[in-house]
């Protein structure tokens, strides 16, 4: 197994996260956005940078692709800005030999829109049909097929099953989303329980999990309590046991990915790193 965490656990760029993250992870996370007015895109000097780093020192990159990706619009050409800028991302990235890219299909036209949906029968056959054809004009820019990984996000993750098995896709499991929306994916079953199916059922093609805590509502938090945040008491009695079963789970199936602790700061990543090694290890 790969433990790995996100380029921004530094209030640094990129490239000095990366720096920063030698020998104390085996992957970086290469969480990727650009806007109007901002962009975090490396540039070919930090490319050739980057993946020097890699060779030297057994890191792995998993490519996070812009959240503002939105393959399943259904407007056609939205779907073919996101296609195209999927696509140079995937060319800017491909030097670095990225374990996996990592893409969130929305299921809504806002990619960032909050909730968690269903969508009727023919909402879904649509919507299905849109995914497809999108992904079918990306994976001419990818390796194989298996080296992108749909993530599962707010909503039921086997609408996406028909993609996945018919592209030879592959998973990344979130199983800080899998807690965040529990009570809406099956209210009948403990979150646990939810995770362990998952896991099971994507057990042959998961390639990337992402771990996070989940607080108040919130997820991309510590593993392990902030006991100096008073906000975070809950979180031991809501989540922590989650957390700790979930990690025995994924030593006992050999899982031989790579383990993003998708955290944003150095405090979360320390204090998860800890526990992620008190029990894998």
């Amino acid at each position: 197994m790969i433990i790995g965490t996100t380029s921004y656990i530094y209030p640094v760029d990129i490239l000095n996260n990366v720096k920063k993250l030698l020998n104390k992870v085996n992957d970086v996370e290469l969480v990727l956005f650009e806007t109007p007015k901002e962009s975090n895109l490396p540039s070919q000097k930090e490319i050739k940078i980057l993946h020097e780093l890699s060779l030297n020192n057994n890191l792995t990159y998993t490519v996070h692709l812009p959240l503002s990706i939105s393959l399943a619009h259904t407007k056609k050409e939205e779907r073919l800005i996101s296609i195209n800028f999927t696509n140079e991302i995937i060319k800017l990235t491909t030097p670095l030999n990225p374990f996996s890219y990592i893409i969130h299909i929305s299921i809504t036209d806002n990619p960032l829109q909050k909730g968690f949906f269903y969508l009727d029968k023919k909402e879904l056959q649509e919507w299905k049909k849109r995914t497809k054809e999108s992904l079918l004009n990306i994976l001419g820019s990818i390796k194989s097929p298996s080296l992108l990984s749909i993530e599962n996000i707010n909503y039921p993750f086997e609408y996406l099953n028909d993609a996945i098995y018919e592209l030879n896709l592959s998973v990344c499991l979130d199983i800080g989303h899998l807690i965040l929306y529990s009570n809406k994916l099956d209210k009948n079953k403990t979150t646990i329980n939810i995770i362990s199916d998952h896991l099971s059922s994507y057990s042959n093609i998961i390639r990337v999990i992402h771990l996070h805590g989940v607080v108040n509502n919130k997820d991309h938090k510590s593993l392990i309590p902030n006991y100096k945040n008073e906000n975070q008491k809950g979180f031991i009695n809501n989540n922590y046991k989650t957390i700790t079963d979930t990690l025995k789970i994924i030593k006992k199936m050999k899982f031989d990915g790579v383990l993003t602790l998708e955290v944003f700061n150095k405090y979360d990543f320390m204090a998860s790193l800890s526990l992620v090694n008190s029990i894998l290890k």
